[in-house]
């Protein structure tokens, strides 16, 4: 079953093609305390760590959707999970994906034309929502009917499988060296192999890819094949004959091509960091390498160039680098909705990754530099103007550098033409203080500030639910201490003399709903805990301002530090129906409402691209219609509606939008 993501921690996704370790020094670029804000979905929270090796990101379905693979957080705790976001509401697939090892990492995701959804990684089983598991081996399938998790055969071998493609109903795996059929039979791939669904078997492609290290860095697929990047020089067709490839090839479902003679860097290793598509099926390439050569040797500068399917062609002229910064700092290619080249690169002297965007008249602007830990990846798909560009990775904030326009964005984005950069967030955001080491002295106290100046929510806004995370306090004796948070006007006490003679606090998680008291917890109180008094009492107050942490210390004898704390907030228009942004969105859309289940009242969001006459009706199962919440002309933009169902009997309840010739029918459920 799918379950829906109703908080989300931090997501740090990386495009479907992406070689997710080169990420690793990305976030020691940032040095002493930092704030940090993360979005959030709900109530269950979907997280990736500065070091978390496996994140992906695709945006290929039938209705678009973007896919998130890595270290994502439930109420059940942390574990690699899949994640949907479909314009308004993230959803889990199934429960998680697990290993016998500590970490679990996925590496990779592509989804095929019915929605069915894959993913590699370093997990050997998959857990549906119903707690019954299959075991899968490092690659695995969701079957959007079913909507369980199956095996691929037998799965693969331990290996670099960091790519997926789907191409004409089969599913390929980059960077393995073998594969099992059911039963355990072993089908030798050497660097790629194909899975087909129908027989529930694998293949190799061809003869495989060899000279060197064949762990294939970016695997992406078109109409007519698969392109294929990464160390190898050599693929191997059918009937044994080799084929000079130099790091990228391309597989027609039948044979290897060359694409000219290929990538050369004479002083060090070629690596290919990505490869994209524009609806030409064109070929951008980013990666380390001094140039590409075609076929009668002539030589194209790297590193960031396109194969028009005869020839390579140079596509950093008129990047907006700053002096001094190399164009091999560029790591990412991306083609965004409206079949624009976007890069990502690392600009030294702003200190920050740049995602820069190259218009249909061949103008280059810098649209996106961030604030926060770090930007992971930039994902499109040509041909979708509604849906841009889109970004992820652990920041707060983006500024369009070619407007001026500062964006309060949460770790994941959106990016359209005219409208600039969008929160892909349910009206909660998490934020956090780290790398602090505040002393907390014997009998004195110490005291942190988180400021919120905005929620990306230009409307009036109220607090609804309110969490606290004591992420890091180092202590000699916990009962010694009491915790306050204070904003505006309101003063609760989360903490008050708990634990004993127990040491530390490490990721204690305040919040009302949690079924365990911190009284009757014990150290280091790691986990969810009812606060000493509720934080309930913050409901109703503005968001914006000061939010004020204070630990005192009151016994003699033992002093400590703070080290990391953040703040949740959960916010909701103040009145019934609000136009939630000013901008205009490009197409109708209606969200799951939220919360659901509810009880008694819930939010119903949705957008307008033009002034519609808009009727929003409730119906009971049966499908009597027992409430109407709107029906009048509406002007565009992004609107919500809550329904109070104080008077209404559980069950589950159908609503249908209609605007103009747009009409959709969602379910919810009241439990009361």
């Amino acid at each position: 079953m799918q379950r829906s993501v109703l908080g989300v921690y931090r997501t740090a996704m990386a495009v479907a093609g992406l070689l997710a370790t080169i990420h690793g020094d990305a976030g020691a670029r940032a040095h002493g305390p930092q704030d940090s804000r993360m979005s959030l979905h709900g109530v269950n929270r979907v997280s990736a760590g500065p070091f978390d090796r496996g994140a992906s990101v695709s945006v290929i379905g039938p209705s678009g959707g973007v896919y998130v693979a890595g270290r994502i957080t439930v109420d059940q705790g942390t574990a690699t999970r899949v994640a949907r976001w479909d314009g308004g509401n993230w959803t889990i697939l199934g429960d998680r994906l697990e290993s016998g090892l500590q970490s679990t990492d996925a590496d990779a995701i592509a989804v095929d034309s019915a929605g069915n959804v894959y993913v590699s990684g370093t997990f050997t089983r998959a857990v549906n929502g119903n707690g019954g598991f299959v075991t899968v081996n490092r690659v695995a399938r969701w079957n959007v009917q079913t909507e369980r998790w199956e095996a691929m055969g037998g799965g693969v071998a331990v290996s670099l499988a960091r790519r997926l493609a789907v191409f004409g109903g089969e599913v390929y795996v980059g960077g393995i060296g073998m594969a099992y059929n059911p039963g355990g039979i072993p089908i030798q791939v050497s660097g790629i192999g194909r899975w087909n669904p129908n027989s529930n078997s694998w293949s190799p492609v061809g003869q495989g890819l060899s000279g060197g290290n064949v762990a294939v860095m970016s695997t992406i697929s078109s109409g007519s094949g698969v392109y294929v990047a990464g160390s190898f020089t050599t693929a191997t067709n059918p009937g044994g004959a080799q084929v000079t490839v130099n790091h990228i090839a391309f597989w027609d479902g039948n044979q290897w091509h060359a694409l000219g003679q290929g990538f050369f860097y004479p002083i060090s290793t070629v690596f290919v960091w990505t490869l994209a598509l524009n609806s030409a099926n064109e070929v951008f390439a980013a990666g380390m390498f001094e140039e590409a050569r075609n076929l009668n040797g002539t030589a194209v500068n790297g590193p960031i160039v396109r194969w028009d399917g005869a020839q390579w062609h140079n596509e950093t002229q008129g990047l907006p680098l700053s002096p001094g910064v190399a164009t091999y700092d560029a790591e990412q290619v991306a083609v965004d909705g409206s079949d624009s080249l976007c890069v990502y690169y690392y600009d030294t002297p702003l200190l920050s990754d740049i995602i820069a965007r190259r218009d249909a008249q061949g103008r280059w602007a810098k649209i996106g530099r961030y604030s926060g830990d770090r930007i992971v990846t930039i994902a499109g798909r040509p041909g979708r103007l509604q849906e841009g560009l889109y970004a992820g990775g652990l920041f707060y904030q983006i500024d369009d550098l070619s407007t001026g326009q500062m964006y309060d964005v949460v770790d994941n984005a959106q990016w359209l033409p005219q409208q600039g950069w969008s929160s892909m967030d349910g009206g909660v955001s998490r934020f956090a203080r780290h790398g602090l080491n505040k002393v907390i002295p014997d009998l004195q106290g110490t005291s942190d500030t988180i400021t919120v100046s905005t929620l990306s929510k230009p409307l009036a806004v109220a607090v609804t639910e309110v969490a606290v995370t004591i992420d890091s306090v180092i202590h000699g004796s916990d009962s010694d201490l009491e915790f306050t948070l204070f904003h505006d006007g309101v003063l609760d006490t989360l903490i008050y003399q708990a634990g004993g003679s127990g040491q530390n606090f490490i990721r204690t998680e305040l919040a009302d709903s949690a079924p365990v008291a911190i009284s009757a917890g014990a150290a280091p109180f790691t986990g969810q805990f009812r606060p000493y008094a509720p934080l309930a009492q913050f409901n109703g107050t503005r968001p914006g301002g000061s939010w004020v942490l204070s630990i005192r210390d009151r016994a003699a004898g033992t002093s400590g530090t703070l080290q990391a704390w953040s703040l949740t907030l959960r916010v909701e228009p103040t009145t019934d129906v609000q136009e939630e942004t000013a901008k205009i969105p490009t197409h109708f859309w209606l969200s799951q409402n939220y919360p659901n289940p509810f009880n008694p009242t819930t939010a119903i969001r949705y957008q307008l691209p033009v002034s519609s006459i808009v009727t929003l009706v409730v119906y009971d199962i049966l499908g009597r219609e027992v409430a109407t919440l709107v029906n009048e002309l509406q002007p565009p933009g992004m609107l919500s509606v809550t329904w109070d169902a104080r008077d209404m009997p559980s069950g589950v309840y159908l609503y249908r939008l209609i605007a103009g010739n747009f009409v959709e029918v969602k379910k919810l459920v009241l439990l009361k």
